[in-house]
């Protein structure tokens, strides 16, 4: 992810648990207590998130109404990684996840409201467990497209 435009979209107040350590727009997640990253996204704004091997760690995102969001994910060896997306009327998102050997994914994904559209592309190696759940709440005319691309 090279764009020089790009901004971690971390909230002020927000505590990292120990071994979260933001890095230029990348964090390096090892947490040791188990409590989620909480990430809210507005505007426009790319966001990288490189898991270790093992690792087991939870991510919350929400995107404000109309963000114009990119997520990058790696997942490390044996990682296990529970990803919550939670998107508004008119945000547009897309999302990148990597899966090393043996690492686990559970992506789940919430529509609130329509009109828009969400990219998800996995990239699932050897031995790894991919579980996709999704809630979509269009009204009226709104509409959701939701794509998702499994290699």
């Amino acid at each position: 992810m090279k764009n020089n435009d790009r901004h971690m979209a971390l909230p002020t107040d927000l505590t990292l648990p120990e071994g979260i350590v933001p890095v230029d727009d990348l964090l390096r997640a090892d947490p040791s207590d188990g409590r989620p990253i909480v990430l809210i996204t507005a505007g426009e704004s790319e966001t990288a998130l490189e898991i270790p091997a093992g690792a087991d760690l939870t991510l919350i995102e929400f995107f404000e109404k109309n963000a114009d969001a990119r997520t990058e994910i790696s997942l490390g060896p044996d990682a296990r990684f529970h990803h919550i997306r939670i998107i508004t009327d008119g945000a547009d998102t897309t999302c990148r996840i990597t899966q090393a050997d043996g690492s686990t994914l559970s992506l789940s994904t919430l529509v609130l409201g329509g009109n828009s559209q969400n990219s998800f592309e996995i990239d699932c190696h050897q031995g790894t467990h991919t579980s996709l759940y999704g809630l979509a709440l269009p009204q009226g005319d709104e509409t959701v497209g939701n794509h998702i691309r499994l290699y």
